[in-house]
C-alpha cells in the first residue's frame, strides 16, 4: 500500500476498536506496514486483527476481568494457601501459562540450576508468567522485568505485585521487535519464537543475536492452542537446532523436555 495515510487511518481504527485499546499501537502499526503490500485496502483491516488474534488474542478464551481478580488478593490478604488458589486460577486464564502449571516448579528448578549464580531475569512476551514463578516461590531469588505488548495485562501483574509486596517485579510496556532489550543475566523467551515467526519469518536470528543476556532459554509449545501434538517437539528441535550455528556468538545447548514444554538454555561461551 502506497497510501501512508490510508494506511494511518486504519491503524487508528483498530486501535481504537473494542478488544483492542489495550494493545500496543506500535505493535498495531508494525503488524499493518508487515501486511500492507500483501493485502488490498478492503482487506487489510481484517487481515491485521487476524494476525494480531494469532500472536495475542488466541491465548486468552474471553475478556478477563482483571479488576474482580484483583479484589479477591484484598479479601485473602495473607493467607498463603488462598493466594496460591488465586494465583493458579490466574495462571489457568492464559493457555500458555495455563499449560506450564503442570511442570513447574521442576522447569524452573532445572533451568535455574543450568543457569548458575543468575541473579536478574527479563521476559519477552511475559503474558501472565511471572505469576508461576511466583507460584513457585522464585520471585525471593531474582529481579524481574517482563515485557509485553497489552497493557491493561501489565497493569494488572504490577498491582499484583504491589498487593504481594513484591518490589523486585516489574511489568513493562514493551515489543521485542523494536525495544529497547536490557541486559539481564537470563532472557526468557518461553513460546515466543514461534509467535514472531507468524509476524516475520526469519526474524528469531536477528533478536537472538541482539540479546545482552549470558543465558538464553527458549521454549516451544509441545501441543496446539487445540491440544493436539502434531509432531510439534520433533519439528521445534529440528528448527532451532539447525538455527544455532548461524548465531554470532558461541553457546552451550541444554535440552530440557517436558510434558507441556520444550526448553532449551542457551548459554554464552
Amino acid at each position: 500500500m502506497q497510501d501512508t495515510d490510508l494506511l494511518n487511518q486504519i491503524i487508528d481504527k483498530i486501535a481504537l476498536s473494542k478488544g483492542y485499546t489495550n494493545l500496543s499501537r506500535e505493535t498495531i502499526s508494525r503488524v499493518a506496514f508487515l501486511l500492507a503490500d500483501k493485502y488490498p485496502p478492503r482487506e487489510l483491516p481484517k487481515e491485521i486483527k487476524n494476525k494480531l488474534h494469532q500472536i495475542w488474542g488466541a491465548f486468552y478464551d474471553g475478556n478477563p476481568n482483571f479488576e474482580k481478580i484483583l479484589a479477591k488478593f484484598s479479601e485473602i490478604k495473607d493467607n498463603q494457601a488462598e493466594i496460591k488458589h488465586v494465583l493458579t486460577q490466574i495462571n489457568q486464564l492464559h493457555s500458555s501459562t495455563g499449560e506450564r502449571l503442570a511442570i513447574i516448579p521442576d522447569m524452573y528448578e532445572q533451568i535455574f540450576k543450568i543457569c548458575k549464580s543468575s541473579k536478574s531475569i527479563t521476559e519477552y512476551g511475559c503474558g501472565l508468567n511471572a505469576l508461576s514463578l511466583i507460584l513457585s516461590d522464585f520471585d525471593k531469588k531474582y529481579k524481574y522485568i517482563g515485557y509485553d505488548i497489552d497493557q491493561k495485562e501489565v497493569d494488572f501483574l504490577n498491582k499484583v505485585f504491589e498487593e504481594l509486596g513484591i518490589s523486585n517485579f516489574q511489568a513493562k510496556y514493551g515489543d521485542i521487535f523494536t525495544q529497547e532489550l536490557p541486559k539481564s543475566d537470563i532472557a526468557l523467551l518461553l513460546k515466543l519464537l514461534p509467535t514472531i515467526e507468524q509476524q516475520q519469518k526469519g526474524i528469531s536470528l536477528e533478536i537472538l543475536n541482539k540479546l545482552p543476556n549470558k543465558w538464553i532459554v527458549v521454549s516451544f509449545p509441545v501441543f496446539s492452542i487445540g491440544k493436539k501434538a502434531k509432531n510439534m517437539t520433533e519439528f521445534y528441535t529440528t528448527w532451532f537446532e539447525e538455527l544455532i550455528p548461524k548465531l554470532d556468538f558461541k553457546t552451550s545447548v541444554v535440552k530440557l523436555e517436558f510434558k507441556t514444554e520444550l526448553v532449551f538454555v542457551v548459554g554464552k561461551v
